[in-house]
């Protein structure tokens, strides 16, 4: 429990910091834009290197209990996710993710097979929100002389493409300024996309029993 409190003041504490030296995202919940700024950088890698302390000690638990050595790559994932936020480099700090919850599922399989109902959750509603994102950027924010369906088939084609680059530069522009041409559909979408973001993570920590 005590672990789960301090994650809770690690994203008030960058949130605050990221307030004072105006790096805030457009949705406040977004911890890897809020932990973009100089100041709230600092804040965040710091506090997430003291919280993994924490974690190491709790994954140990864990590998006593299961053997699962590949428990202890968690930290590891969580920590490039610190220190590369998604702003400094989009494809690196998916890697942190990729690491992260990847080390999670394979333990899960192979030592705790109980948990993997709420890991497809979470899993779900990761893929989910990037469905969305996908699929509002198309209808609402491009293709203005072409059909959004005719848009996103393009996209999905192999090799360079300039569609799904076009798609993918909206995105970022969306998520890093927050700005966009509907001013309706667009920022709810995104934000609800954000709020899914928390409550996959929420899911795939559930085997680590830090609540």
């Amino acid at each position: 429990m005590l672990i789960f409190v301090f994650g809770i003041l690690i994203v008030v504490v960058t949130a605050f910091t990221a307030h004072y030296e105006g790096s805030m995202p457009y949705f406040p919940i977004e911890i890897s834009r809020m932990g973009a700024g100089p100041k709230s950088w600092r804040v965040f890698v710091v506090s997430i290197t003291l919280f993994n302390t924490n974690l190491i000690s709790t994954v140990t638990r864990i590998y006593e209990s299961t053997s699962s050595l590949v428990i202890f790559i968690v930290p590891f994932g969580l920590q490039i996710l610190a220190i590369i936020d998604d702003v400094t480099s989009w494809s690196m700090h998916m890697v942190g993710v990729l690491i992260f919850v990847g080390s999670i599922i394979v333990h899960v399989i192979f030592y705790e097979i109980k948990y993997l109902p709420i890991i497809c959750v979470g899993l779900a509603i990761y893929f989910l929100r990037l469905i969305l994102k996908f699929i509002v950027v198309c209808y609402y924010e491009l293709g203005d002389d072409i059909h959004p369906l005719l848009w996103m088939k393009e996209c999905f084609k192999f090799g360079n493409n300039d569609f799904r680059k076009s798609t993918f530069d909206r995105v970022k522009t969306i998520m890093y300024k927050g700005t966009w041409k509907n001013k309706t559909v667009t920022p709810f979408v995104f934000k609800l996309c954000g709020v899914m973001q928390w409550i996959a993570i929420a899911c795939f920590l559930v085997p680590l029993n830090i609540t």
